[in-house]
Protein backbone atom coordinates (compact mmCIF):
# COMPACT_ATOMS: atom_id res chain seq x y z
CA UNK A 1 0.00 0.00 0.00
CA UNK A 2 1.12 3.31 -0.72
CA UNK A 3 1.67 5.44 2.98
CA UNK A 4 0.93 8.56 0.84
CA UNK A 5 -2.71 7.43 0.08
CA UNK A 6 -5.69 5.90 2.20
CA UNK A 7 -8.42 4.43 0.07
CA UNK A 8 -12.02 5.04 1.58
CA UNK A 9 -14.30 1.96 0.23
CA UNK A 10 -16.58 -0.31 1.29
CA UNK A 11 -16.56 -4.01 1.07
CA UNK A 12 -19.22 -6.72 1.71
CA UNK A 13 -18.00 -7.54 5.11
CA UNK A 14 -17.31 -3.34 5.59
CA UNK A 15 -13.79 -2.26 5.60
CA UNK A 16 -10.72 -3.88 5.49
CA UNK A 17 -8.38 -2.89 8.36
CA UNK A 18 -5.62 -1.44 7.61
CA UNK A 19 -6.76 -1.26 3.97
CA UNK A 20 -9.41 0.26 3.84
CA UNK A 21 -10.71 3.22 5.77
CA UNK A 22 -13.70 2.81 8.04
CA UNK A 23 -16.93 3.30 5.63
CA UNK A 24 -20.17 3.40 8.31
CA UNK A 25 -19.57 0.73 10.77
CA UNK A 26 -16.39 -0.05 11.05
CA UNK A 27 -16.49 -3.54 10.87
CA UNK A 28 -13.23 -5.87 9.58
CA UNK A 29 -13.29 -9.23 7.76
CA UNK A 30 -10.97 -10.79 10.01
CA UNK A 31 -11.34 -14.18 11.82
CA UNK A 32 -11.36 -12.37 14.93
CA UNK A 33 -13.69 -9.82 13.93
CA UNK A 34 -16.17 -11.82 12.92
CA UNK A 35 -16.08 -13.96 16.20
CA UNK A 36 -16.86 -10.39 17.95
CA UNK A 37 -20.15 -9.86 15.90
CA UNK A 38 -20.95 -13.18 14.82
CA UNK A 39 -21.83 -11.84 11.31
CA UNK A 40 -21.29 -8.48 9.24
CA UNK A 41 -23.65 -5.67 9.41
CA UNK A 42 -24.82 -5.09 6.09
CA UNK A 43 -27.30 -2.90 4.67
CA UNK A 44 -30.71 -1.63 5.78
CA UNK A 45 -32.70 1.60 4.46
CA UNK A 46 -35.33 4.09 5.71
CA UNK A 47 -38.41 6.48 4.28
CA UNK A 48 -38.79 10.08 4.50
CA UNK A 49 -35.96 10.90 7.59
CA UNK A 50 -34.75 14.06 8.07
CA UNK A 51 -35.03 15.34 4.38
CA UNK A 52 -33.04 12.34 2.23
CA UNK A 53 -30.79 12.06 4.97
CA UNK A 54 -32.51 8.44 5.29
CA UNK A 55 -32.77 6.42 2.57
CA UNK A 56 -36.43 5.79 1.25
CA UNK A 57 -35.95 1.97 0.49
CA UNK A 58 -37.72 -0.06 2.69
CA UNK A 59 -35.58 -2.18 5.15
CA UNK A 60 -34.52 -5.29 3.79
CA UNK A 61 -35.18 -8.55 6.39
CA UNK A 62 -31.90 -10.36 6.67
CA UNK A 63 -32.29 -14.05 6.82
CA UNK A 64 -32.05 -14.99 10.60
CA UNK A 65 -33.09 -17.61 12.61
CA UNK A 66 -36.45 -17.49 14.64
CA UNK A 67 -36.20 -15.00 17.22
CA UNK A 68 -33.18 -13.07 15.83
CA UNK A 69 -33.68 -9.32 15.50
CA UNK A 70 -31.50 -7.84 12.68
CA UNK A 71 -33.04 -4.80 11.70
CA UNK A 72 -34.52 -1.96 13.88
CA UNK A 73 -38.36 -2.34 12.20
CA UNK A 74 -38.00 -6.07 13.14
CA UNK A 75 -36.86 -4.60 17.05
CA UNK A 76 -39.93 -1.99 17.37
CA UNK A 77 -42.59 -4.22 15.69
CA UNK A 78 -41.30 -7.15 18.41
CA UNK A 79 -41.13 -4.36 21.03
CA UNK A 80 -44.99 -2.63 20.20
CA UNK A 81 -46.11 -6.50 20.67
CA UNK A 82 -44.20 -7.27 24.36
CA UNK A 83 -44.56 -3.55 25.62
CA UNK A 84 -46.81 -3.43 28.72
CA UNK A 85 -46.96 0.48 28.54
CA UNK A 86 -48.53 -0.19 24.70
CA UNK A 87 -50.99 -2.40 25.93
CA UNK A 88 -52.41 -0.32 28.80
CA UNK A 89 -52.88 2.36 26.46
CA UNK A 90 -54.71 0.20 24.36
CA UNK A 91 -57.17 -0.99 27.20
CA UNK A 92 -57.65 2.78 28.00
CA UNK A 93 -59.21 3.44 24.37
CA UNK A 94 -61.56 0.85 24.82
CA UNK A 95 -62.39 2.24 27.69
CA UNK A 96 -62.65 5.36 26.46
CA UNK A 97 -64.64 3.61 23.31
CA UNK A 98 -67.14 1.89 25.72
CA UNK A 99 -67.80 5.25 27.63
CA UNK A 100 -68.71 6.97 23.80
CA UNK A 101 -71.28 3.99 23.34
CA UNK A 102 -72.88 4.80 26.96
CA UNK A 103 -73.19 8.52 26.07
CA UNK A 104 -74.30 7.15 22.40
CA UNK A 105 -76.98 5.03 24.15
CA UNK A 106 -77.95 7.30 27.05
CA UNK A 107 -79.44 9.83 24.25
CA UNK A 108 -82.04 7.15 23.06
CA UNK A 109 -85.04 6.31 25.26
CA UNK A 110 -84.76 2.52 27.23
CA UNK A 111 -87.21 0.32 26.68
CA UNK A 112 -87.92 -3.00 29.35
CA UNK A 113 -90.12 -5.33 30.32
CA UNK A 114 -92.03 -4.61 33.06
CA UNK A 115 -93.73 -6.28 36.01
CA UNK A 116 -95.83 -4.68 38.77
CA UNK A 117 -97.85 -6.56 41.06
CA UNK A 118 -100.06 -4.72 43.89
CA UNK A 119 -101.41 -6.46 47.20
CA UNK A 120 -103.00 -4.27 49.27
CA UNK A 121 -104.49 -4.66 52.86
CA UNK A 122 -107.71 -6.30 53.77
CA UNK A 123 -107.80 -8.07 50.40
CA UNK A 124 -106.54 -11.11 51.52
CA UNK A 125 -105.38 -13.86 48.93
CA UNK A 126 -105.73 -11.42 46.34
CA UNK A 127 -103.19 -9.39 43.98
CA UNK A 128 -103.87 -7.48 40.95
CA UNK A 129 -100.65 -7.08 38.40
CA UNK A 130 -99.66 -4.93 34.79
CA UNK A 131 -96.62 -6.64 33.22
CA UNK A 132 -95.81 -5.27 29.73
CA UNK A 133 -93.02 -3.27 28.57
CA UNK A 134 -91.92 0.35 29.07
CA UNK A 135 -90.19 2.78 26.47
CA UNK A 136 -88.96 5.46 28.80
CA UNK A 137 -86.75 8.51 28.91
CA UNK A 138 -85.96 11.10 31.62
CA UNK A 139 -84.57 14.38 31.67
CA UNK A 140 -84.27 15.02 28.36
CA UNK A 141 -82.63 18.22 26.74
CA UNK A 142 -81.47 17.19 23.21
CA UNK A 143 -78.79 19.82 23.10
CA UNK A 144 -76.92 18.09 26.50
CA UNK A 145 -76.96 14.62 24.90
CA UNK A 146 -75.38 16.23 21.96
CA UNK A 147 -72.14 17.71 23.51
CA UNK A 148 -72.07 14.62 25.72
CA UNK A 149 -71.32 12.62 22.92
CA UNK A 150 -69.16 14.75 21.16
CA UNK A 151 -66.90 14.73 24.54
CA UNK A 152 -67.40 11.16 24.59
CA UNK A 153 -65.78 11.21 20.98
CA UNK A 154 -63.16 13.79 21.32
CA UNK A 155 -62.01 11.67 24.57
CA UNK A 156 -61.92 8.53 22.77
CA UNK A 157 -59.52 10.74 19.81
CA UNK A 158 -57.45 11.86 22.67
CA UNK A 159 -56.60 8.21 24.00
CA UNK A 160 -55.69 7.17 20.49
CA UNK A 161 -53.06 9.80 19.79
CA UNK A 162 -52.06 9.07 23.70
CA UNK A 163 -51.07 5.64 22.37
CA UNK A 164 -49.33 7.20 19.26
CA UNK A 165 -47.22 9.13 21.52
CA UNK A 166 -45.86 6.29 23.39
CA UNK A 167 -45.30 4.33 20.57
CA UNK A 168 -43.17 7.22 19.33
CA UNK A 169 -41.37 7.01 22.54
CA UNK A 170 -40.89 3.23 22.47
CA UNK A 171 -39.45 3.71 18.85
CA UNK A 172 -36.61 6.17 20.27
CA UNK A 173 -36.06 3.87 22.69
CA UNK A 174 -35.42 0.54 20.95
CA UNK A 175 -33.62 2.47 18.33
CA UNK A 176 -31.37 4.52 21.30
CA UNK A 177 -30.43 0.64 22.09
CA UNK A 178 -30.39 -0.84 18.59
CA UNK A 179 -27.67 2.15 17.55
CA UNK A 180 -25.88 1.96 20.86
CA UNK A 181 -25.09 -1.66 20.37
CA UNK A 182 -23.92 -1.25 16.79
CA UNK A 183 -21.91 1.34 17.90
CA UNK A 184 -20.73 -0.57 20.66
CA UNK A 185 -19.54 -3.43 18.64
CA UNK A 186 -18.19 -1.29 16.13
CA UNK A 187 -15.85 -0.06 18.88
CA UNK A 188 -14.92 -3.15 20.19
CA UNK A 189 -13.65 -3.64 16.77
CA UNK A 190 -11.80 -0.77 16.41
CA UNK A 191 -9.95 -1.28 19.77
CA UNK A 192 -9.33 -4.99 18.62
CA UNK A 193 -7.74 -4.39 15.41
CA UNK A 194 -5.72 -1.65 16.74
CA UNK A 195 -3.95 -3.64 19.56
CA UNK A 196 -3.82 -6.73 17.22
CA UNK A 197 -0.95 -4.07 15.15
CA UNK A 198 0.05 -2.81 18.77
CA UNK A 199 1.12 -6.88 19.54
CA UNK A 200 2.78 -6.95 16.47
CA UNK A 201 4.63 -3.53 16.63
CA UNK A 202 5.26 -4.81 20.69
CA UNK A 203 7.35 -7.87 18.48
CA UNK A 204 9.33 -5.45 16.43
CA UNK A 205 10.35 -3.15 19.24
CA UNK A 206 11.57 -5.97 20.75
CA UNK A 207 13.45 -7.18 18.49
CA UNK A 208 15.08 -3.19 17.40
CA UNK A 209 15.81 -3.48 21.13
CA UNK A 210 17.77 -6.43 20.65
CA UNK A 211 19.83 -4.88 18.22
CA UNK A 212 19.94 -1.39 19.70
CA UNK A 213 18.26 0.37 17.07
CA UNK A 214 15.50 0.94 19.93
CA UNK A 215 15.28 1.82 23.51
CA UNK A 216 13.44 -0.63 26.12
CA UNK A 217 11.02 2.44 26.74
CA UNK A 218 9.98 2.07 23.70
CA UNK A 219 8.58 -1.34 24.10
CA UNK A 220 7.12 -0.09 27.49
CA UNK A 221 5.67 2.91 26.43
CA UNK A 222 3.63 0.59 23.30
CA UNK A 223 2.60 -2.28 26.27
CA UNK A 224 0.81 0.98 28.12
CA UNK A 225 -0.97 1.70 24.96
CA UNK A 226 -2.18 -2.12 24.70
CA UNK A 227 -3.25 -1.83 28.06
CA UNK A 228 -5.22 1.19 27.83
CA UNK A 229 -6.91 -0.43 24.39
CA UNK A 230 -7.51 -3.59 26.74
CA UNK A 231 -9.51 -1.05 29.11
CA UNK A 232 -11.22 0.48 26.07
CA UNK A 233 -12.40 -2.70 24.82
CA UNK A 234 -13.62 -4.44 28.19
CA UNK A 235 -15.86 -0.82 28.48
CA UNK A 236 -17.11 -1.24 24.86
CA UNK A 237 -18.22 -4.68 25.46
CA UNK A 238 -19.87 -3.84 29.03
CA UNK A 239 -21.81 -1.56 26.70
CA UNK A 240 -22.18 -4.33 23.76
CA UNK A 241 -23.91 -6.04 26.71
CA UNK A 242 -25.72 -3.84 28.06
CA UNK A 243 -27.56 -2.79 24.97
CA UNK A 244 -28.26 -6.33 23.77
CA UNK A 245 -30.05 -6.79 27.46
CA UNK A 246 -31.85 -3.89 26.73
CA UNK A 247 -33.04 -4.67 23.12
CA UNK A 248 -34.43 -8.40 24.48
CA UNK A 249 -36.09 -6.88 27.17
CA UNK A 250 -37.89 -4.72 24.87
CA UNK A 251 -38.57 -7.13 22.47
CA UNK A 252 -38.91 -10.10 24.50
CA UNK A 253 -36.58 -11.70 21.30
CA UNK A 254 -34.10 -14.27 21.75
CA UNK A 255 -31.22 -12.68 20.04
CA UNK A 256 -29.84 -9.48 18.20
CA UNK A 257 -27.63 -9.42 15.19
CA UNK A 258 -27.68 -5.48 14.35
CA UNK A 259 -28.16 -5.04 10.12
CA UNK A 260 -27.67 -1.70 9.27
CA UNK A 261 -26.99 -0.04 5.95
CA UNK A 262 -24.21 3.00 5.59
CA UNK A 263 -25.34 6.27 6.59
CA UNK A 264 -25.77 9.56 3.81
CA UNK A 265 -26.21 12.73 5.27
CA UNK A 266 -27.83 14.33 2.38
CA UNK A 267 -30.18 17.06 3.63
CA UNK A 268 -32.28 19.60 2.16
CA UNK A 269 -35.49 20.26 3.98
CA UNK A 270 -35.44 23.68 5.70
CA UNK A 271 -36.29 23.94 9.23
CA UNK A 272 -40.20 25.62 8.00
CA UNK A 273 -41.17 22.18 6.77
CA UNK A 274 -41.09 20.59 9.81
CA UNK A 275 -42.23 23.21 11.92
CA UNK A 276 -45.05 22.74 9.50
CA UNK A 277 -46.30 19.55 10.55
CA UNK A 278 -46.10 19.92 14.48
CA UNK A 279 -50.07 19.89 14.41
CA UNK A 280 -49.31 16.36 13.18
CA UNK A 281 -47.46 15.37 16.56
CA UNK A 282 -49.90 13.02 18.92
CA UNK A 283 -48.93 14.71 22.16
CA UNK A 284 -50.09 18.16 20.58
CA UNK A 285 -53.41 16.39 18.39
CA UNK A 286 -54.05 14.51 22.13
CA UNK A 287 -53.95 17.50 24.30
CA UNK A 288 -56.04 19.60 20.81
CA UNK A 289 -58.81 17.06 21.58
CA UNK A 290 -58.43 17.31 25.52
CA UNK A 291 -59.81 20.84 25.06
CA UNK A 292 -62.49 20.40 23.00
CA UNK A 293 -63.57 17.40 25.10
CA UNK A 294 -62.99 20.34 27.92
CA UNK A 295 -65.13 22.70 25.68
CA UNK A 296 -67.90 20.41 25.59
CA UNK A 297 -68.27 19.58 29.01
CA UNK A 298 -68.73 23.27 29.42
CA UNK A 299 -72.33 22.89 26.98
CA UNK A 300 -73.18 19.67 29.27
CA UNK A 301 -72.97 21.88 32.53
CA UNK A 302 -74.88 24.70 30.99
CA UNK A 303 -77.64 22.08 29.52
CA UNK A 304 -78.79 21.71 33.41
CA UNK A 305 -80.38 24.87 33.12
CA UNK A 306 -82.92 23.91 30.20
CA UNK A 307 -86.36 22.52 30.49
CA UNK A 308 -85.76 18.81 30.73
CA UNK A 309 -88.54 16.27 29.09
CA UNK A 310 -89.02 13.03 30.67
CA UNK A 311 -91.64 10.32 28.47
CA UNK A 312 -92.34 7.08 29.68
CA UNK A 313 -94.89 4.71 27.93
CA UNK A 314 -96.11 1.82 29.02
CA UNK A 315 -97.80 -1.02 26.67
CA UNK A 316 -99.55 -3.77 28.63
CA UNK A 317 -99.85 -7.55 28.42
CA UNK A 318 -101.13 -8.23 31.73
CA UNK A 319 -104.20 -6.02 33.39
CA UNK A 320 -106.10 -6.62 36.54
CA UNK A 321 -109.35 -6.92 35.73
CA UNK A 322 -110.39 -3.50 36.84
CA UNK A 323 -108.43 -2.01 34.38
CA UNK A 324 -107.66 -5.22 31.73
CA UNK A 325 -109.07 -2.90 28.73
CA UNK A 326 -106.98 -0.20 29.07
CA UNK A 327 -103.84 -1.81 26.49
CA UNK A 328 -101.48 1.52 27.10
CA UNK A 329 -100.79 4.76 29.05
CA UNK A 330 -98.24 7.31 28.45
CA UNK A 331 -96.47 10.47 31.12
CA UNK A 332 -95.06 13.31 29.43
CA UNK A 333 -93.03 15.31 32.59
CA UNK A 334 -91.25 18.81 31.45
CA UNK A 335 -89.23 20.47 34.12
CA UNK A 336 -87.48 23.88 34.14
CA UNK A 337 -84.76 24.72 36.68
CA UNK A 338 -85.82 27.76 38.98
CA UNK A 339 -83.68 27.98 41.92
CA UNK A 340 -80.73 25.88 43.04
CA UNK A 341 -78.79 28.08 45.22
CA UNK A 342 -76.32 28.62 42.88
CA UNK A 343 -75.49 24.89 41.89
CA UNK A 344 -76.11 25.16 38.66
CA UNK A 345 -73.96 28.10 37.77
CA UNK A 346 -70.97 26.48 40.40
CA UNK A 347 -71.11 24.04 37.70
CA UNK A 348 -70.86 25.63 34.46
CA UNK A 349 -67.94 27.96 36.58
CA UNK A 350 -66.09 24.52 36.87
CA UNK A 351 -66.13 23.14 33.53
CA UNK A 352 -65.04 26.73 32.21
CA UNK A 353 -62.02 26.76 34.32
CA UNK A 354 -61.13 23.36 33.69
CA UNK A 355 -61.57 24.37 30.08
CA UNK A 356 -59.33 27.10 29.66
CA UNK A 357 -56.53 24.98 31.64
CA UNK A 358 -56.85 22.71 28.48
CA UNK A 359 -56.59 25.30 26.69
CA UNK A 360 -53.21 26.92 28.07
CA UNK A 361 -52.23 23.16 27.96
CA UNK A 362 -52.64 22.58 24.57
CA UNK A 363 -50.84 26.18 24.23
CA UNK A 364 -47.72 24.60 26.47
CA UNK A 365 -47.54 21.54 24.16
CA UNK A 366 -47.54 23.85 20.91
CA UNK A 367 -44.90 26.00 22.16
CA UNK A 368 -42.62 22.90 23.50
CA UNK A 369 -43.31 21.12 19.78
CA UNK A 370 -42.03 23.93 18.27
CA UNK A 371 -38.76 24.32 20.70
CA UNK A 372 -38.72 20.34 20.06
CA UNK A 373 -38.51 20.81 16.58
CA UNK A 374 -36.10 23.66 16.19
CA UNK A 375 -33.76 21.80 18.92
CA UNK A 376 -33.55 18.51 16.67
CA UNK A 377 -33.44 20.80 13.06
CA UNK A 378 -30.43 22.13 14.87
CA UNK A 379 -29.13 18.94 16.81
CA UNK A 380 -29.23 16.92 13.04
CA UNK A 381 -27.69 19.62 11.20
CA UNK A 382 -24.22 19.49 13.72
CA UNK A 383 -24.57 15.86 13.66
CA UNK A 384 -24.22 15.51 10.61
CA UNK A 385 -21.43 17.90 9.60
CA UNK A 386 -19.34 16.33 12.73
CA UNK A 387 -20.09 12.86 11.01
CA UNK A 388 -18.35 14.72 7.76
CA UNK A 389 -16.11 15.92 9.73
CA UNK A 390 -15.20 12.93 11.39
CA UNK A 391 -15.27 10.63 8.31
CA UNK A 392 -12.40 13.04 6.78
CA UNK A 393 -10.45 13.00 10.26
CA UNK A 394 -10.66 9.00 10.10
CA UNK A 395 -8.92 9.53 6.15
CA UNK A 396 -6.33 11.73 7.54
CA UNK A 397 -5.24 9.96 10.63
CA UNK A 398 -4.67 6.45 8.60
CA UNK A 399 -2.99 8.58 6.08
CA UNK A 400 -0.56 10.18 8.96
CA UNK A 401 -0.19 6.73 10.76
CA UNK A 402 0.97 5.27 7.48
CA UNK A 403 3.24 7.62 6.53
CA UNK A 404 4.76 8.35 10.14
CA UNK A 405 5.52 4.07 9.63
CA UNK A 406 6.97 5.04 6.47
CA UNK A 407 9.32 7.60 7.86
CA UNK A 408 10.15 5.42 11.12
CA UNK A 409 11.43 2.76 8.33
CA UNK A 410 13.85 5.66 7.44
CA UNK A 411 14.63 6.92 11.06
CA UNK A 412 13.14 10.18 10.63
CA UNK A 413 10.56 10.03 13.69
CA UNK A 414 10.77 8.90 17.01
CA UNK A 415 8.83 5.65 18.04
CA UNK A 416 6.91 8.23 20.43
CA UNK A 417 5.96 10.18 17.23
CA UNK A 418 4.21 6.85 15.89
CA UNK A 419 2.76 6.09 19.46
CA UNK A 420 0.81 9.41 18.95
CA UNK A 421 -0.24 9.12 15.47
CA UNK A 422 -1.89 5.43 16.39
CA UNK A 423 -3.26 7.16 19.19
CA UNK A 424 -5.08 10.10 17.04
CA UNK A 425 -6.19 6.92 14.89
CA UNK A 426 -7.59 5.58 17.57
CA UNK A 427 -9.45 8.71 18.90
CA UNK A 428 -10.78 9.20 15.48
CA UNK A 429 -12.47 6.45 14.57
CA UNK A 430 -14.16 5.92 18.33
CA UNK A 431 -15.20 9.59 17.78
CA UNK A 432 -16.34 8.81 14.25
CA UNK A 433 -18.27 5.75 15.83
CA UNK A 434 -19.97 8.48 18.27
CA UNK A 435 -20.85 10.58 15.36
CA UNK A 436 -22.36 7.99 13.35
CA UNK A 437 -24.54 6.95 16.66
CA UNK A 438 -25.69 10.58 16.95
CA UNK A 439 -26.61 11.28 13.48
CA UNK A 440 -28.34 8.06 12.86
CA UNK A 441 -30.26 9.11 15.91
CA UNK A 442 -30.87 13.07 15.43
CA UNK A 443 -32.59 12.06 12.18
CA UNK A 444 -34.64 10.18 14.04
CA UNK A 445 -35.32 12.56 16.68
CA UNK A 446 -36.48 15.08 14.31
CA UNK A 447 -39.23 13.00 12.32
CA UNK A 448 -40.76 12.12 15.29
CA UNK A 449 -40.32 15.75 16.70
CA UNK A 450 -42.18 16.97 13.59
CA UNK A 451 -44.88 14.31 14.44
CA UNK A 452 -44.09 11.51 11.75
CA UNK A 453 -45.32 7.63 13.20
CA UNK A 454 -42.52 4.67 13.73
CA UNK A 455 -44.65 2.74 11.02
CA UNK A 456 -43.60 5.68 8.34
CA UNK A 457 -40.13 5.65 9.45
CA UNK A 458 -37.48 2.86 7.90
CA UNK A 459 -34.57 3.56 9.79
CA UNK A 460 -31.55 2.66 8.85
Amino acid sequence: MNPSAASHECGRDGIAWPEKVNCGYGVTNSPLTRSLLGAALLAAGSAPLAAQAISTVPMRVAEASPGTIRTLSEAFTKALAASETIAISEQSIRQAEALFRKALGASFPSISIRSNTFWQDEVRGRSETDAGLRLSQTNLTGYRELFAVKAAKATQRQKEFDIARAEQLLFLTVATAYYGLIQARDNVTTTTQLKEFSDRRVKELKERVRVGRNREADTVTQEVQIASLDSQSEESRRQAGAFTDLLLYLTKAQAVEPDASEFSSAFDKTIDAYAARIEKRPDVASARMAADAAADAVHVARADRFPQIGMTGNAYRYRPMTREKIDWDATLTVTLPVWTWGSLWASVDSAKTFSVAQDLALQSVRRQADVDVKNAYRDFASARAQFEIQKRAVDLARRAYDLQRHDESRSLVTNIEVLDSLDRLNSTRLAFNRALFNARLSALTLELSAGARPQEINAR
